[in-house]
């Protein structure tokens, strides 16, 4: 008799510019791939963890983002998680919005935002569709049970962190955390978005 595996799915999309080999990216994939975890409820579990390669990395538009995470999008299911750092977190939210087919008995388990904004301080040119363009925020509740921001109070991009807090609760019913001296999150080892990953994912590393 072979205990069973739980396979998580986690997708992220990563910040403007990004790519599955910048910022914390290599080194959460790697930490996933080589740690042994468990469920709540005892189980041997496995993580399979993807950055997507996103099109034109330096200049992202919206189009062309949420179409490429919707072709990458798997259906919803309680073993999937989605997640985005920056301009990430505008991509996924706006493909959510925008996905037809919503309904209670198929949703995705969590959605993880790191340094999540809905402004920022000084926008620039090819900034201002993602903060201008409104979508539909009620939509994206319908697809996922689980929303969850980790932002910093020294993001040199947002200023106002308890405003973008306040944004995330009111608008999305999110739990935000505010880390102190964290800036935008682009250290090449960010140790809290894999605990706070693993807490949303109900995971925790096998002792031994």
């Amino acid at each position: 008799h072979i205990a069973m595996s739980v396979e998580k799915r986690l997708i992220m999309v990563p910040r403007w510019g990004g790519s599955p080999s910048s910022d914390f990216y290599p080194w959460l994939t790697a930490w996933f791939q080589s740690g042994s975890w468990i469920t709540q409820e005892g189980e041997s579990a496995r993580v399979d963890f993807e950055v997507l390669d996103m099109p034109n990395p330096s200049l992202p538009t919206i189009e062309a983002w949420t179409s490429a995470l919707a072709s990458r999008l798997p259906p919803p299911s309680k073993d999937v998680y989605l997640a985005g750092h920056s301009v990430g977190c505008q991509t996924v939210m706006r493909t959510l919005a925008s996905k037809s087919d919503a309904n209670d008995e198929n949703k995705y388990s969590g959605l993880f935002l790191v340094a999540g904004w809905f402004k920022v301080d000084k926008p620039w040119e090819s900034i201002r569709p993602w903060q201008d363009i409104r979508f539909d925020l009620e939509r994206i509740k319908s697809f996922v049970h689980d929303i969850r921001v980790v932002i910093s109070d020294n993001d040199q991009f947002t200023s106002d962190y308890a405003d973008t807090k306040k944004s995330f609760e009111d608008r999305l019913g999110a739990r935000v955390t505010v880390i102190s001296n964290a800036k935008h999150f682009n250290e090449p080892k960010e140790e809290v978005v894999a605990t706070m990953l693993l807490d949303m994912m109900g995971l925790q590393r096998r002792q031994g």
